[in-house]
């Protein structure tokens, strides 16, 4: 189903309703008004009690963009019971453990090849985040629960793409029949993306909606209340190398998990491991999902370039130069219960 969420045009007609609540504001002619564009989202400015209503720019974001505003206070009043709901959910949406080892048809080699195509994909239309692991969560669940042959692979997996951004994204987000024959080339019809959407439906029974690692991602900065913008960054850097490993050392662990690791591990470039107060460490899961992050990310895999390509954007902050100066300034790491060379 689609979710409905308002944009800037939408919240555009109620912008003649603030003239009138500074006692200081020139009141002008509706067509004279100057109505605030997105490009200044973001500049930020001096806002003085004489500056009209219509003349003030918006504080300067602190997040990443596309990060969704929640206020802490409500995160402080239900967190424990929302963190107990999502683990739930978790449990009933992880795929079955088979998927560690490789199937007879689809290597792990096609399922990385899938994924770094689905991972330009997604950020070509410029979808959330939640729709990527969305995609992955649905095609891992398919390929534990059904034979797939290999040129039914790229079907699953565009078709899962579309169907979480309908779940996810706003109307004018997802993409069209006409654009997936395209990106196939032709290779399949409409009515293909139809039919595998209505059969990946009825084999999951309609249940999409567990929670993903940007979702633990979100909750865990809820938790700790100083991640900055640039480690949040570093996180989501961290996360969506997991998803392209070629040996699928990350596929069975839990979304919970990986994020824990992932802050932890972007806490540790930036020199501030002392900001885990919430026992990563003590967890034999979040410390040895970390120890094998470290290991990977010095990696230059082909399959990893796309992802280095897209963090490399001013708008993740250059997160992969960040983390290669710390690969380069660092020989080893210590994590208290082990000190490893990187090698």
């Amino acid at each position: 189903m689609y979710q409905y969420r308002e944009t800037f045009d939408t919240l555009q007609p109620r912008w003649p309703v603030l003239y009138s609540l500074h006692p200081y504001a020139k009141v002008l002619p509706v067509s004279d008004r100057p109505i605030p564009s997105v490009a200044t989202i973001g500049q930020g400015s001096l806002v003085t009690p004489s500056t009209p209503p219509y003349q003030r720019k918006p504080a300067p974001r602190t997040t990443v963009p596309g990060e969704d505003v929640v206020d802490s206070r409500e995160f402080e009043e239900y967190g424990l019971d929302i963190i107990s709901f999502m683990h739930e959910l978790e449990e009933k949406a992880l795929p079955n453990q088979f998927l560690s080892h490789p199937m007879t048809h689809i290597h792990w080699s096609d399922r990385v090849k899938l994924l770094v195509w689905l991972i330009q994909v997604h950020q070509e239309y410029n979808l959330t985040q939640e729709t990527l692991y969305l995609t992955v969560n649905t095609i891992d669940r398919v390929c534990s629960r059904f034979f797939v042959r290999r040129d039914q692979y790229q079907l699953i997996g565009i078709t899962a793409l579309w169907t979480a951004a309908k779940y996810e994204e706003n109307h004018g987000r997802v993409p069209s029949l006409k654009s997936l024959c395209q990106l196939c080339r032709y290779g399949y019809v409409e009515q293909d993306f139809v039919r595998m959407e209505r059969f990946i439906l009825r084999l999951l029974n309609f249940d999409l909606g567990g929670p993903t690692c940007e979702a633990f991602l979100k909750t865990r900065c809820k938790q700790l209340k100083n991640i900055d913008a640039e480690s949040l960054a570093v996180a989501r850097y961290l996360m969506e190398l997991t998803l392209v490993t070629g040996t699928g050392c990350f596929i069975t662990r839990r979304p919970s998990i990986i994020a824990s690791a992932s802050v932890a591990f972007a806490e540790y470039v930036f020199g501030r491991p002392h900001l885990l107060s919430y026992g990563q460490w003590q967890d034999h899961d979040v410390y040895q999902c970390v120890v094998d992050m470290m290991r990977y990310v010095k990696t230059r895999d082909v399959a990893i370039e796309p992802v280095r390509r897209k963090y490399s954007n001013p708008r993740y902050i250059r997160a992969v130069e960040r983390v290669d100066r710390w690969i380069l300034s660092t020989t080893y790491v210590d994590l208290t219960y082990a000190t490893f060379f990187i090698v």
